[in-house]
């Protein structure tokens, strides 16, 4: 699959520098899904690794090490030792619960925390408070497991991997190694200055934006006056079923931006290459039909009965 030119520029520029450059590495990014889908099981069940078939296809894990963290507003994470591969890893959840569905629709900039580290950066407010109600959590977490002289393995879905793109910052500027990062179907978390910023501190590390084909999720905030735009570049699986993905840029109109508006569902939001990461359980059959908005923009009018009447309304006020 052919790179974009700016990551074979970057691949170049490393071997110059004997660096050592990363690539997206597809087994890697369904293992680290599993860990994902373990955080969907709850706290009782995560802390007992009692998480179904995560148990066998995530990575193996020191079952005494494991944490899980969870706020008010109903963001949550799980954090623990990697026996195989060494390290650490965080699993930030994505929506889940009714205030942690308001808190998406909350789609205002508000200044990013690192004020010396990152001038003039704007966060997705609604994604950003979420993860600040459990980020001293996550490192405290990390440091009681003695994961800073070890490498992180990162994952996050949905609102969960807006909030890895703010972990992802503030890891590295603690000086923690990012071995992979990948964040699943993630809604753009920021504007221009903050992204430009924390693509400068990922540098060459494999750390990815993954989609699924006509995910209507990755296109959220829409771009428009406010500004908002995607920070890392793409990985875009190119079919419903199936594990066929291209290596794309960072707003890329070859990948997930081929689509106009009216293309996109929520179906292909819940998976991909065959994966569940937001469901514990294996999941029912996925349903044949998805839903197309008669009109994505300046309209109310809606044709999928089957999407959750919550959604609905948050869509409906931010579109008008």
């Amino acid at each position: 699959m052919p790179l974009p030119w700016f990551h074979a520029v970057l691949k170049l520029l490393c071997l110059l520098a004997s660096q050592r450059c990363l690539a997206y590495e597809h087994s890697m990014a369904r293992s680290l899904a599993y860990l994902e889908k373990a955080v969907y099981c709850g706290r009782e069940k995560f802390q007992k690794w009692d998480v179904g078939d995560s148990v066998t296809m995530a990575p193996k894990v020191n079952a005494s090490q494991l944490r899980f963290v969870q706020s008010s507003e109903q963001a949550a994470a799980g954090i623990g030792r990697l026996i195989e591969p060494d390290g650490c890893f965080v699993a930030i959840r994505g929506t889940f619960g009714p205030i942690s569905s308001l808190l998406d629709a909350v789609f205002w900039l508000m200044d990013f925390e690192h004020v010396l580290g990152c001038p003039s950066c704007q966060v997705v407010a609604g994604f950003y408070l979420a993860y600040l109600s459990i980020r001293d959590q996550i490192f405290h977490a990390l440091a009681e497991f003695q994961c800073h002289q070890r490498p992180l393995y990162l994952v996050g879905h949905s609102q969960g991997a807006a909030s890895l793109s703010y972990f992802l910052f503030d890891a590295l500027m603690r000086k923690y190694t990012v071995q992979h990062m990948y964040a699943l179907e993630s809604p753009r978390p920021g504007n221009e200055n903050f992204a430009e910023k924390l693509r400068a501190l990922v540098g060459a590390a494999d750390a990815w934006r993954v989609t699924h084909y006509q995910d209507l999720v990755p296109h959220l905030p829409p771009p428009g006056v406010f500004g908002y735009v995607h920070a890392l570049p793409e990985i875009y699986y190119d079919t419903r079923n199936g594990t066929h993905y291209l290596e794309c840029g960072v707003e890329d109109k070859n990948c997930s931006g081929r689509w106009w508006a009216w293309q996109l569902n929520t179906v292909d939001h819940d998976s991909f290459a065959q994966i569940y990461p937001c469901k514990c359980a294996l999941p029912e059959a996925r349903p044949e039909s998805i839903w197309p908005p008669v009109a994505f923009l300046g309209s109310t009018s809606w044709v999928q009965t089957s999407m959750s009447t919550t959604f609905k309304e948050r869509l409906m006020l931010l579109f008008g």
